[in-house]
C-alpha cells in the first residue's frame, strides 16, 4: 500500500469510475458523441472498464478501450466477462501518446478525466490520426474559468500541486476557450462545448460497486488506511482537497467545472 498509486489503490479497493460528472456525463457524452449499434469506439484510459462498458452495453457498440496500466487493463477485461460483453469489447494495455492502431479505424474516440494529464497538442493529433473522416473525438474533462482572480489562483495552484504528488501524474486543466483551441489545432471542426453537472452523487456509485453496504464497507476500509499509515495519509490527503476546491470551497469552487467538448474530423 505504501508504493501504490492513487489509481491502482482505488481500483483494489473496487471503485468503479474515477471521473467527474459521474455516470450521467457518460451517457451524456455518449448521445452527444452518437454512439449506436454501428460505431466502433475507442475508450482511452479507460481504467476499469465502468464506464466504457455501461457504455457498450447501452448501445451495443464495438468498443476497445486501452489503459496505461496492466492492473486496470485486467479488471477491465474481467468486468466485460461478468456483464457478457467479450464479443464486442476488449481491453488492452496502451500508451495514449502511440496508439497501437492503423489510421482512421474508429468512428468515435473518448475519454473521462484523462487528457488533463495528458500533453494535449501532442495527443490529440494521435486520436485524429486513428479516427475515421467523419470520425468524433469526444471528452469528458475539467475545465477553469478563463479569468480567476489573482488572490484565488495560488490557492487553486497549491491544490493541483498535491494532487499531482498524490496521483504521481502532471495535470493541466484548460480553460473553455483552451479546450476548443486544442481541438481546432488538431484538425477538428464542428467544435461543441456543454457544462455538465459535476457534484458527486453517492447513491450512483454506491448503485455501480453492487450496494451501500458494500460501499460501506469500502469507506471503512479506507478510514482504516488513512488512519493507520501516515505515509498513506499524507500522500491521499491531497485527492480530497481537490474535489473540495473545485465542488465545495466558497472562495475556489465557482472557477472550475466538468465540460463535455466534442469535434468532428473532417471528411
Amino acid at each position: 500500500m505504501d508504493e501504490m498509486g492513487y489509481y491502482d489503490y482505488a481500483a483494489a479497493m473496487g471503485i468503479p469510475y474515477f471521473h467527474w460528472g459521474g455516470l450521467g456525463a457518460s451517457d451524456r457524452i455518449a448521445e452527444l458523441l452518437a454512439i449506436d449499434n454501428s460505431t466502433r469506439v475507442l475508450v482511452v484510459g479507460c481504467g476499469t472498464g465502468y464506464s466504457a462498458c455501461r457504455i457498450a452495453k447501452n448501445t451495443s457498440c464495438d468498443l476497445v478501450g486501452v489503459d496505461i496500466s496492466a492492473d486496470m487493463v485486467k479488471g477491465a477485461q474481467k468486468r466485460a466477462t461478468e456483464w457478457g460483453l467479450e464479443d464486442h469489447v476488449r481491453f488492452q494495455q496502451g500508451d495514449a501518446y502511440k496508439l497501437e492502431f492503423h489510421d482512421a479505424e474508429f468512428d468515435v474516440l473518448m475519454t473521462e478525466f484523462v487528457s488533463v494529464f495528458l500533453e494535449k497538442p501532442r495527443v490529440f493529433h494521435e486520436f485524429v490520426r486513428v479516427l475515421n473522416p467523419g470520425g468524433r473525438l469526444g471528452v469528458n474533462e475539467l475545465f477553469f474559468a478563463d479569468e480567476i482572480p489573482s488572490e484565488v489562483r495560488p490557492k487553486i495552484e497549491r491544490v493541483l500541486e498535491g494532487f499531482e504528488e498524490a496521483v504521481g501524474l502532471p495535470i493541466k486543466i484548460p480553460t473553455m476557450s483552451e479546450w476548443k483551441t486544442y481541438f481546432a489545432e488538431a484538425g477538428l471542426d464542428s467544435i461543441s462545448q456543454e457544462v455538465v453537472d459535476y457534484r458527486y452523487k453517492l447513491r450512483e456509485t454506491a448503485t455501480a460497486i453492487g450496494g451501500t453496504w458494500k460501499l460501506l464497507r469500502i469507506i471503512g476500509r479506507v478510514a482504516w488506511d488513512m488512519a493507520s499509515n501516515g505515509s498513506f495519509r499524507r500522500r491521499m490527503t491531497p485527492i480530497g482537497r481537490l474535489k473540495d476546491a473545485l465542488m465545495r470551497d466558497r472562495d475556489t469552487g465557482g472557477y472550475a467545472g466538468a465540460v463535455i467538448c466534442v469535434g468532428t474530423k473532417p471528411r
